[in-house]
């Protein structure tokens, strides 16, 4: 797939990645207020998560999926603004019902070598943060690159 793919996993802390000609070219991490950081430009594309209230799932509060939903609004009106290609998915949609380890080991190993050396880890538990890997495994299902 050519040109650019950005995907976005909100939360307090939004997981980015940023794809070009099919390819990882940079992931990270910030707080939500900062998500402008994503430089969209008019043409790219732009894939965000957007969540799903599942009935036989009540782990965690039902609100926390309310202004995860806000959040996701807010990055998709920001990226019209810049004329971005906008598509929602919901999690179910690109990753199943697989538990959270397990799916974020079959991103990394869907990553070439050298694009999960552009991975940053967080500085003192030296791990990868969860909604940067979702943003990663979003781009990776996108381009076809998850089995």
């Amino acid at each position: 797939m050519n040109g650019t793919l950005h995907t976005v996993d909100p939360g307090n802390d939004t997981g980015l990645a940023c794809f070009q000609d099919g390819l990882l070219i940079e992931a990270c991490t910030v707080a939500f207020e900062d998500f402008r950081y994503l430089e969209v430009l008019s043409g790219d594309r732009v894939l965000i998560e957007v969540p799903r209230h599942y009935q036989h799932n009540e782990k965690g509060d039902t609100n926390d999926l309310i202004d995860l939903a806000l959040r996701a609004g807010q990055v998709k009106e920001w990226c019209l603004m810049k004329n971005a290609k906008v598509e929602l998915v919901h999690p179910r949609t690109w990753k199943g019902s697989v538990p959270k380890k397990i799916h974020n080991e079959r991103v990394l190993r869907a990553l070439k070598d050298y694009e999960r050396t552009l991975l940053p880890l967080k500085p003192r538990a030296r791990t990868y943060d969860h909604n940067m890997i979702d943003a990663v495994g979003l781009g990776l299902w996108k381009l076809g690159r998850m089995t």
